[in-house]
């Protein structure tokens, strides 16, 4: 992730974070190591989706959802 991207992410983030629940802002910043790994310059709904498949609440949603 570029710097400039990474500086405004966590100046954004602290204002947010407390309106999150912490397994949220775990899987909003797996999706963002995500990105980063795979030398994105965003992360996208790709990586999120891929974020969630490692969070039981969502695959539990997912599942009953018929997905």
């Amino acid at each position: 992730m570029p710097a400039a991207t990474s500086i405004l992410f966590s100046l954004r983030w602290k204002r947010t974070s407390r309106l999150l629940s912490q397994a949220l802002k775990q899987t909003l910043h797996r999706a963002l190591l995500l990105a980063g790994e795979r030398q994105h310059e965003y992360a996208t709904l790709e990586h999120l989706l891929l974020a969630l498949l490692e969070d039981q609440d969502a695959l539990d949603v997912l599942s009953a959802c018929g997905v």
